[in-house]
């Protein structure tokens, strides 16, 4: 077990069964989007869903690798684990482990579903909120939120922010469906000051990725060196992380 991303990782088990992820419903962009369709929410609730099953599958097995080459270093120092089998053993077999999962992450098809599902709901943002028309009204639903805080963090600032400050405020006359919360404001404002490319994990995960897990595990197993983890581990890992 190794404590990784803010959680515990089990990294002896690699071979797991995830949910069947959904097929990914029909869009028509000859359509306008109207946030009041019903048809047209399921469709973003659809690519949601792809998305973040695509994604925990993808997490998984990523976090099983880097755990294991982390387990290899700290046992090769000796530093960290106090296990009884000699250190020099134990990191042998985590880095050939681990060095086994990495070259099975391209044929094991996880790369290839989670860019499609990526892609899936790239386009759904776009084609729902490209053309800021009624932005504050989308705002107010719940469906539009999630798409938007799953989507933030692998989307360039230019995709994600489509929003003024006057649609996230709340209205004097008027009301929409669910007011956004402060929480999520806070996202708003981040996502609009396009951070998410400053994370390391973004060159690997995010739009137009490179789906290269090397360069980022060598900046995480680094900075876990140094002691420093919390200043490379993505909140999404980690969120996804601690459900386990």
């Amino acid at each position: 077990m190794l404590k990784a991303f803010g959680s515990m990782v089990n990294y002896t088990t690699s071979f797991f069964k995830t949910a069947p992820i959904p097929p990914s419903i029909k869009l028509d962009t000859s359509t306008a989007f109207d946030y009041r369709n019903s048809s047209h929410i399921e469709i973003i609730k659809n690519r949601v869903l792809r998305f973040k099953q695509a994604q925990a599958a993808l997490f998984h097995y990523d976090n099983q690798i880097i755990g294991a080459l982390a387990v290899s270093a700290a046992s090769w120092t000796g530093g960290i684990l106090p296990l009884p089998l000699p250190l020099w053993t134990i990191s042998l077999a985590s880095c050939g482990y681990g060095c086994y999962l990495l070259g099975n992450r391209t044929n094991s098809g996880l790369t290839t579903q989670y860019r499609e599902a990526l892609n899936d709901l790239l386009d759904v943002y776009t084609w729902s909120m490209s053309n800021k028309k009624h932005t504050w009204y989308k705002l107010g639903v719940l469906e539009i939120q999630e798409m938007i805080t799953t989507l933030g963090p692998w989307a360039k600032k230019d995709t994600i922010a489509v929003w003024e400050e006057r649609d996230v405020v709340a209205g004097t006359f008027t009301s929409r469906g669910i007011e956004p919360s402060e929480k999520l404001k806070a996202k708003l404002k981040e996502f609009a000051e396009g951070t998410a490319i400053n994370n390391i994990w973004f060159s690997v995960y995010g739009q137009d990725g490179t789906d290269n897990l090397i360069p980022a595990a060598n900046a995480y197993l680094k900075e876990l060196a140094l002691g420093s983890v919390k200043k490379c581990a993505p909140d999404a890992v980690t969120a996804f992380l601690k459900l386990q």
